[in-house]
């Protein structure tokens, strides 16, 4: 999958989970990082943070992610994770 195209899939992640739930938290989640300017601000992270800090923060996003989906009460949730899981990796990347 080419990174440049991510945004796409984290929009359609967002539009499935606003037709299945859109009061779901991963609503919010997906909405904040579609507008993140930075990796620091996706993640929710001082502008400042070192790239150590933002490499930690993504791989324990990537790793809530991973549990969250296997919890999942529908597709458009587990879709919503996997997107998500994909996304923290690419901030991991630096995107």
């Amino acid at each position: 999958m080419q990174p440049g195209l991510h945004p796409l899939h984290e929009v359609s992640a967002l539009e499935l989970m606003l037709q299945w739930d859109p009061t779901h938290p991963l609503v919010e989640e997906l909405a904040h990082l579609s507008v993140s300017a930075t990796p620091a601000e996706g993640l929710r992270l001082p502008p400042g943070a070192d790239q150590a800090t933002i490499n930690d923060a993504a791989q324990r996003a990537c790793l809530r992610c991973r549990r969250e989906r296997l919890a999942a009460f529908s597709a458009a949730e587990r879709e919503a994770w996997t997107v998500l899981e994909r996304s923290y990796q690419l901030l991991f990347a630096g995107r």
